[in-house]
């Protein structure tokens, strides 16, 4: 008998790590998004001189539950705005899956969320090298297996990587 719970105690351990050693890790996913996401927004701000487009609003996720947003927090619609900033590279430094995921709340209902910080060099003319760097986070929330931007502290400003530029 004592062998028997022994091994059903054995089985249930096993078990619980399998459940939890399930949990995929999306790291290269979220990476391969960022990455995207950025070639696609700059891309679409160089040829349509428009700080927003269609193809621009599917990577976005609405905070009220509708999958797409209409268009980011921040971003209103409106004319092409001044302060574009010429990128010459961007590298993803940190992609970090959020600790209240899968709650109620601050990040929707049961969406997993990432932080992922972006680090932008920019060209300036008026800086000693020629160039900055700007570091941006990103917000990535994974809906109904698809990435979207949940949030990103970009604000006004228009990223376009010089490759787009030369088109």
């Amino acid at each position: 008998m004592k062998k028997n719970k022994m091994w059903a105690v054995i089985l249930i351990l096993l078990l619980v790590g399998f459940i939890f050693g399930c949990e995929k890790d999306y790291t290269k996913e979220v990476y391969d998004f960022i990455t995207e996401y950025i070639h696609m927004v700059s891309y679409e701000h160089a040829i349509h001189k428009t700080h927003i487009t269609e193809n621009m609003k599917g990577y976005f996720y609405d905070y009220e539950d509708k999958e797409n947003a209409e268009y980011p927090e921040f971003m209103l619609p409106g004319g092409f705005r001044d302060n574009i900033l010429v990128v010459k590279d961007f590298v993803i430094q940190k992609i970090e899956k959020l600790p209240y995921t899968g709650t109620k709340g601050y990040f929707g209902n049961g969406l997993d969320g990432y932080s992922v910080e972006v680090q932008f060099t920019i060209y300036d003319e008026s800086k000693e090298k020629g160039e900055y760097v700007k570091n941006l986070g990103y917000w990535v929330a994974l809906a109904n297996n698809k990435f979207y931007i949940y949030a990103d502290d970009t604000l006004n400003d228009i990223y376009i990587l010089e490759k787009d530029l030369e088109n």
